[in-house]
């Protein structure tokens, strides 16, 4: 079921939507936690049921940055090297920012949240005191930055998926933030793609088992490294990296977080989410 992990825990969890995932399981090569990373599931939500992870990109956290190479230089995007060296006082009045209460945005939040190098004060910073221009039109933002209406977007979901398809179609004075703004080796589960759960009564139960466990087998993890070079890696421990970036690799050695899947975090999720859409409110001239 391609939805993201907000989603369904804010409202298809609670609607009891979802059914527990992990009675599907029966292939050998999928039980055997042996082949998953850290020798166990991976789970998206506070209960640890029904929103199984299977994939996850190698990190160091940074939000979603994209800006306009025209109106901001490359000395200065060098010069970010902690969350609060975007707070630039040239750019206040000219960044676009998703509200934290839009759709699947809250996780993007969350993540600011409780990121040691962010925090509170930084979504409140980002929120007030940069004025920024609060958009949920995926198509303004894009254009927006493009066009230097805005120098920067930040935290702007999947437009910046849309950003980086007018790049790879030529529009050159776009670029994204690429350097880590936390030293701490993390593992993001993103979006939808890396995420697998069931809906409640499907309605062939005996063909959505069976897909389940091949896509969770060695043969259909490996057919996503091979057919995608945008998906994360899976957590299988027990194939090639084909062609997934190398950029979202795990390295052998390194002790990752891996908030996306903290039951302790998760069920920070809402007290991140009301922080971040009470700043949002306040901004808004709103109230609590």
């Amino acid at each position: 079921m391609p939805t993201g992990s907000t989603t369904a825990n804010r409202r298809m969890i609670p609607a009891g939507a979802l059914d527990p995932f992990e009675p599907l399981l029966i292939h050998p090569e999928v039980t055997d936690k042996s082949l998953w990373f850290g020798g166990r599931y991976w789970w998206g939500d506070p209960e640890q049921k029904y929103i199984f992870i299977h994939g996850a990109e190698a990190t160091q956290w940074t939000p979603t940055v994209w800006f306009n190479t025209d109106l901001v230089s490359q000395a200065e995007i060098e010069a970010i090297r902690v969350p609060a060296d975007l707070f630039n006082p040239k750019w206040r009045g000219k960044v676009v920012v998703i509200p934290p209460d839009f759709g699947g945005a809250g996780g993007s939040y969350y993540s600011a949240y409780l990121n040691d190098d962010a925090g509170p004060e930084w979504i409140r910073t980002l929120l007030i005191e940069m004025e920024p221009f609060f958009s949920t039109d995926y198509r303004v933002m894009t254009d927006g930055i493009a066009q230097g209406k805005f120098h920067l977007g930040i935290l702007i979901g999947r437009a910046g998926r849309d950003l980086q398809s007018l790049q790879d179609k030529g529009q050159t004075n776009i670029a994204e933030l690429t350097q880590a703004l936390s030293a701490v080796p993390e593992l993001t589960a993103s979006g939808s793609s890396p995420l697998m759960m069931v809906a409640n009564r499907p309605k062939n139960p005996a063909a959505t088992q069976l897909f389940v466990n091949w896509f969770l087998s060695r043969e259909g993890q490996m057919a996503v490294h091979e057919l995608s070079t945008d998906a994360d890696q899976s957590l299988r421990e027990d194939i090639p990296p084909g062609n997934i970036n190398p950029s979202y690799l795990r390295q052998p050695g390194l002790e990752y977080q891996f908030p996306d899947a903290d039951p302790v975090l998760l069920a920070r999720f809402d007290e991140a989410l009301k922080f971040a859409v009470d700043v949002y409110r306040e901004a808004q001239g709103s109230g609590g």
